[in-house]
């Protein structure tokens, strides 16, 4: 083999190697978040899911640091996205609303809405309603029946339900 393969081979190599070192280190940093500490009760599955890319976190705090927010409830338009993200292991779902939905408020949401609403894994609240921000579902070490989540859960393992959804009220907190 001649020297300018070998350079080239090995170049190739080292490069290969940094690209996954630096992979590795921005993957470890998506764990960081401000807020979660190691001892906090869900930081390996905030982690998992973290370097999974369905949740990213949300926002920032003074000094730049991610943050999480692991007492802020999720509401019904955030529950979608976070379906589509895990479903597809895609980021962003666009901002085309192609749901019958009438009431979405969060354009980053909208594409999310139409994919879960399409296929089957979420409903409105009505014939054109959707109600975003309703429905929002506590940590689940808080008092919560968790009935919409495991709706959705059981949805998107492909069972059905027996009962009529479109009748059911989200319970909601404030």
């Amino acid at each position: 083999m001649s020297i300018a393969k070998r350079f080239v081979k090995r170049t190739g190599a080292l490069v290969l190697a940094m690209m996954l070192a630096v992979g590795m280190i921005l993957t470890a940093s998506a764990k960081n978040f401000a807020d979660v500490g190691r001892d906090h009760d869900y930081a390996e599955q905030i982690g998992i899911l973290s370097d999974m890319g369905v949740i990213i976190g949300t926002g920032v705090d003074e000094d730049g640091n991610a943050l999480f927010s692991p007492e802020m409830k999720v509401n019904r338009e955030q529950m979608a996205l976070l379906l589509f993200r895990f479903m597809l292991n895609r980021s962003s779902a666009g901002t085309v609303n192609s749901s019958p939905f009438t009431d979405l408020v969060g354009e980053i949401y909208n594409g999310a809405i139409s994919w879960a609403s399409a296929a089957g894994y979420i409903i409105g609240t009505g014939p054109n309603t959707f109600n975003p921000n309703q429905g929002r579902y506590h940590a689940p070490r808080r008092h919560d029946n968790g009935r919409s989540r495991a709706r959705i859960r059981q949805r998107s393992h492909g069972q059905g339900l027996s009962l009529d959804l479109h009748q059911h009220r989200y319970q909601t907190r404030s």
